[in-house]
């Protein structure tokens, strides 16, 4: 099992997904287009203590923020629940289970960022002008 332990830079609820705030801290992702790293164990972690971090190719549980299926792509909501990514979105996790708000599921940690600094057809240029 990959866990890594790392220092809350703030209070972080159980099963939410997390970015760094540097190399050693983290705190709760806030943002779909956070580069979200993993998600929190089963435990609220307060500023300063460690937060047990899931980290890609591990199962672990989080909070859903909306209605999702499973096989669906997840990314952060602004409390760091999963919600269903879009296009465009940097993506966590990739849901096990259906779920609507606040439901606990099993999700699998999968880290895809996007590059929003491209365009759509640079993106495509540079995938050998696939679609």
């Amino acid at each position: 099992m990959t866990i890594k332990s790392y220092q809350a830079s703030s209070a972080i609820e159980a099963y939410r997904f997390v970015k760094f705030t540097d190399e050693k801290l983290v705190e709760t992702a806030s943002a779909a287009t956070d580069n979200i790293i993993g998600a929190t164990d089963s435990t609220k972690t307060i500023e300063g203590d460690v937060a047990d971090v899931f980290l890609p190719g591990e199962i672990a549980l989080i909070q859903a923020g909306g209605t999702f299926g499973a096989g669906d792509a997840l990314t952060s909501d602004e409390n760091g629940c999963a919600i269903k990514a879009e296009a465009g979105d940097n993506i966590g996790a990739i849901a096990l289970q259906n779920a609507v708000q606040n439901d606990v599921i099993q999700a699998i940690v999968v880290i895809n960022r996007t590059n929003a600094t491209k365009t759509q057809a640079e993106n495509t240029e540079t995938q050998g002008g696939q679609s």
